[in-house]
């Protein structure tokens, strides 16, 4: 089996909830789902964890700048901006 890297933009099907990945930190990947929840897993968790399926890449290229934030729960675009003014 391949491995791959787990990144911003992401989609995870999390216990079968549609999550997308906001951040990564060393083991920690942090999902929002569309409800507006915010869950912190491992890596570990993601790779061999049966409950957590990695539905859909980001695009290859990285984030777009152009698409910004757009698509993620509001309480996820809120806890950003705060980070990024902390």
């Amino acid at each position: 089996m391949r491995r791959r890297r787990v990144g911003i933009g992401d989609r995870i099907l999390a216990g079968g909830v549609a999550s997308v990945v906001i951040s990564v930190t060393g083991t920690r990947v942090r999902l929002a789902d569309e409800a507006g929840g915010v869950r912190t897993v491992t890596a570990a968790e993601l790779a061999c964890d049966p409950r957590f399926e990695i539905a859909a890449a980001a695009s290859p290229g990285g984030a777009r700048p152009e698409i910004g934030l757009e698509g993620l729960p509001a309480a996820a675009v809120e806890e950003a901006a705060l980070r990024l003014t902390s």
